[in-house]
This record gives structure tokens, sequence and C-alpha cells, in this order.
């Protein structure tokens, strides 16, 4: 069992003391060696080890069980990961429990947890209310109990050692979240399951007569890495109606995935980020002329299929957005694509340039965010056409 210092080593194997000596008389086990950092159990040919975590804590052991204790604020827990993985390796268990670092945007902590169960490992979330005789009567009491310091807001304190949903535990805090977390919060209401699915594509409220929708994508490689995005919304209601959301979808792929989701819409307007890898998706719907492409006109008079972001499309992107969610005109019904508004942030080391933190993902909100763009355009019958600044 490994804790940030000696101290919390010490107070862990003391719990674990607690409990062995209060099991019924027939599990009861006789120690060996009891020590403030090990615990001998010889009938059962074992111990219990509790460390520091130092970044070679536990390297010579071979664990059936290691514990990484409030993992979050360990100060060498990647170099430590590191040299205890391979003492499980055999078929151990490796366990990280913690709360949530605030102070850290980014950490090994966060991106397993964000990246279970794809990556081997299972998430466990349990909320301030888990615990009996915990009401919002207690949670408004205590929160009232926290001093305001330059290190510590009660708002901050709460979101960190009491968060009602681990998307409130895994995002930043609220004083550079570029979206209000409680109206997140609100949102996580609307969630719901998908009516259809076919393949990689989640319909959540089928194509309807009389309505008009607005299609966008974000394209990445691929790989593992960043995700693939499109979203189909309703022009009328701000609803996310379908979306297709993976990280394992080339953009070729995408393109023909998204093309056979967007005819079950009646083929609405589309942007698509003209990005690196947006070019190959873009050129894949040409090819197959899809109908409703949306084009930008510069005032040089040049024609260019996509969306593209830059300096000044950012701005007026991330901003619409950002008023649109407040104002509840958007519904998100995807929890995994709600859920990464939670980590964006206005980055305080690129002068509040808006953008996921690092480790985590924006691609959902930014398919979000171009789809919002189109309402402008999701009424005509042919292809839109939109004079943008030169600059564009």
């Amino acid at each position: 069992m490994l804790s940030k210092g000696q101290d919390e080593a010490k107070a862990l194997l003391g719990k674990v003391r607690f409990i062995l000596v209060n099991l019924p008389d027939t599990w009861q086990v006789k120690f060996g060696a009891d020590s403030k950092s090990e615990i001998e159990i010889p009938e059962m040919n074992s111990k219990i080890v509790a460390l520091p975590a130092t970044e070679d804590a536990g390297r010579s052991e071979t664990a059936t069980v290691v514990v990484q204790d409030e993992a979050d604020f360990h100060e060498y827990l990647d170099a430590n990961y590191a040299a205890v993985k391979p003492t499980i390796d055999a078929g151990g268990q490796l366990i990280q429990g913690s709360t949530s670092n605030k102070r850290k945007m980014i950490s090994l902590f966060k991106e397993l947890y964000r990246g279970a169960p794809d990556n081997g490992y299972a998430k466990v979330f349990l909320g301030w209310d888990v615990r009996p005789g915990r009401d919002k009567k207690w949670y408004a009491q205590t929160r009232a109990a926290i001093p305001e310091t330059s290190e510590m807001t009660p708002e901050l304190y709460m979101e960190q050692e009491y968060p009602t949903i681990d998307n409130e535990a895994l995002a930043p805090a609220r004083s550079i979240s570029a979206f209000n977390v409680d109206t997140l919060d609100d949102m996580a209401s609307y969630v719901q399951n998908t009516v259809e699915t076919k393949g990689l594509i989640n319909i959540y409220q089928k194509w309807r007569i009389g309505r008009r929708y607005m299609a966008a994508t974000d394209t990445s490689h691929g790989t593992g890495g960043d995700f693939s995005v499109t979203v189909v919304m309703d022009g009328q209601s701000g609803m996310v109606v379908a979306d297709i959301i993976s990280n394992h979808l080339g953009p070729e792929d995408l393109a023909w995935d998204s093309m056979q989701l967007l005819k079950m819409y009646k083929d609405p307007i589309w942007a698509i980020e003209d990005n690196e890898w947006g070019i190959v998706t873009i050129k894949a719907a040409q090819s197959e002329r899809y109908p409703r492409l949306f084009h930008r006109e510069t005032s040089r008079g040049n024609k260019l299929v996509g969306w593209h972001t830059d300096g000044r499309s950012r701005y007026v992107l991330w901003g619409e957005l950002i008023e649109a969610i407040e104002a509840r005109h958007i519904t998100i019904p995807n929890q995994d694509g709600l859920g990464q508004f939670y980590t964006v942030i206005r980055n305080p080391k690129k002068a509040g340039r808006i953008e996921a933190m690092e480790g985590a993902h924006d691609d959902y909100p930014m398919a979000i965010g171009m789809a919002w763009q189109m309402r402008k355009f999701a009424y005509g019958s042919m292809a839109q056409i939109v004079m943008l600044p030169a600059s564009w």
C-alpha cells in the first residue's frame, strides 16, 4: 500500500489493522510481525506493507494487490506507477483511489480513470451522498463551515472533497472552466439512451417532418487519441438528435458513416472542419457528391469548403456556444459528449485561450459549436455560401 507520505502510510495500515482485529471470530488470523509499516500473517504466507510513494517504492516486491491511496496527490505517481506495475503483471490487482486534485489539470490518475474501461481498468465513482446520514442539509452546513482563503474557496473545497458526479470531480476549478459547471450538471438530467443504434451511429430522436437539421464534423486520425465526432442538431429545438463519437474511426470511414447518418435526416447542411485530417473527410464527401457541404467565401472571392478555425472564428464559435449552453438552448443526450464540456477551460497559461485541459478532449464540444453556427444556414434547399472576412 502506497500513500502520499510516511504518516499517511502508517494511518492507512492502521485502518487495515482495525478491520482485521474486528473480523468475526471464525475469520480471525494471527499476526506475525506487526509494526507501523508492516503486518505479517504467517499462516497465509503473506504480509501487508505500507510505504510512502517514492519513485521506486514497491519495485522489489511481487504483489497480489497494490493500492495507491490518494493517488492524485502523489508527487511521484508516474514514476511509482512504472515501478509497481510489473509487480502485479502476473495476475495481481492495482487499485488507485483518490479524491480529485483540483490543482492538477492533468495527471496519470485522471488519465487512467477517463480511459477506463478501454485501457483495461474498471472505474468506480463514489459521491458525497453514498455515506448514510448525508443529505442536502448536511452538504449546505458543511459548505458554510469552510472559510475562504487565497488557496481554497468553499466552492472549490466542496468540488474537490465532496463531488456529486465524476465529471464534477474531474473538471478543472470553476475559476478557469469555460462552461458553467452548474449548468452542465443541470443538462445531465437530459442525458438519455439511444432509440436506435447502427454501428457507431447513435440516434436519440428520429427524423421528423417539418424540422430543419444541421450537422458538423470534427475529424481525428482515428488511432485512439482525439475523437472523431459528427453531430446532427435540430435547428428549432437545439437538441442533438444523433451523433457519432469514436477515437478509432479514421477520416475516410468517418465520412462514410457520417453520410449514412445524414441521409437519415435528408442530407442537412454539413460543416466539416478543414484541419489536417478534416481535409480527407471533406474530399471523401466531395467524391460522393454530398449535396449540402458548408462553404465559406472570403472577401477575395475564394469559395472554400469546410469550416476553418482560426483566432477569429474560434472566438465566435466558443463565445456563442458558451452563451447557448448557459441559456439552455442546446440539449445533449450523450453522456460522454457532455462530459467533454467539463474539461474545456480558459487556459491561464495561454492568455485564456479556450481549449480542452491537457490530456482531455474538446472534439465533441467543437462539433456542437460548429453545428450551432450552421443554424443560420439550416433552412435553405441548396448548398449554403456565407461571406466571411478575408482574415478567415
